[in-house]
């Protein structure tokens, strides 16, 4: 990040084995589109976390990921749209998009308590 300090807001983002869904947060995001930190650079069809464990629970679009189809095969990074219903889309990895991080809710965010975060 450059030594530049960059403006957060929560967005939670529910894992169950049904759905992923967005909370309130994300309105803040013109256009609301994320990347989640999911990628299969190392190997074609692989996906893991940025942490590096592998993908266990899926959230696909219809038809993805599809590596960009028959005229890209060079889209290795997950994405969310609101467009999309919130559903992980493969993208070319140097496109720009908002992203989503990882912490424990249990992390102290600028105040002196541990919790939720929000």
């Amino acid at each position: 990040m450059s030594g530049r300090v960059y403006k957060a807001w929560y967005i939670l983002l529910h894992r169950t084995s049904r759905e992923g869904r967005l909370e309130p947060g994300h309105r803040a995001y013109s256009p609301p589109e994320f990347w989640i930190a999911g990628n299969d650079i190392l190997e074609e069809g692989h996906w893991q976390w940025a942490s590096g464990k592998p993908v266990t629970f899926a959230n696909w679009d219809d038809d993805q990921p599809d590596n960009g189809g028959d005229h890209d095969n060079n889209e290795h990074c997950m994405e969310v749209k609101q467009k999309d219903q919130w559903k992980w889309n493969d993208q070319e990895c140097q496109e720009y998009r908002f992203f989503i991080c990882e912490m424990p809710i249990t992390d102290n965010i600028g105040g002196s308590q541990p919790g939720i975060i929000g």
